[in-house]
């Protein structure tokens, strides 16, 4: 899968569109016992685009305890995904449950950066 991955963010045998970027996104959860390694590859690829709500992907993060396993990894997971998320902060409980999970476990100026990304 690194593999991969790591081809198709580097154009092999195209470049990655927003889109795909989207469906990677929603199934990064999934990938618990290497997300670290995912998020290192992901974070500097095309913002994503969801072809639908991603509220799913806020529980998945929660109910596989990535928060709690792996605050660095989704906060920087979180901040990239938000950035092709158009619902405001305030509609998802999960996206605030995970904010206060990491909050606490990571630098303030990483915080501030999280915090920037939901509100914005």
């Amino acid at each position: 899968m690194k593999k991969y991955l790591s081809r198709r963010i580097n154009g092999i045998p195209v470049e990655l569109s927003s889109t795909e970027m989207g469906a990677i996104v929603e199934w990064v959860p999934e990938l618990k016992p290497v997300f670290p390694d995912v998020v290192d590859l992901i974070v500097n690829c095309p913002e994503p685009v969801f072809s639908q709500s991603p509220r799913i992907l806020y529980w998945r993060i929660s109910e596989e305890k990535l928060a709690e396993t792996y605050p660095e990894e989704t906060a920087a997971f979180l901040i990239y995904a938000l950035k092709g998320e158009k619902r405001p902060f305030y509609y998802d409980d999960k996206k605030k449950e995970l904010y206060n999970i990491i909050s606490r476990s990571i630098s303030p100026e990483r915080v501030k950066v999280l915090k920037d990304q939901l509100i914005e």
